[in-house]
């Protein structure tokens, strides 16, 4: 399904769905357990600095 990713993808996984969709949908045995937009990863990124 478009948008979704699993827990343990990789960023770059994470990254291919925001290609195409404004937020990835995280999903743990077919249940969505969060939401990530791409402000969440920049801020992610920024805090790894």
């Amino acid at each position: 399904m478009h948008g979704m990713v699993e827990r343990d993808d990789s960023l770059a996984t994470v990254r291919d769905v925001f290609d195409d969709e404004n937020v990835a949908m995280v999903v743990e045995d077919a249940d969505v357990v969060g939401v990530i937009s791409k402000i969440d990863v920049v801020e992610f990124l920024a805090a790894r600095s």
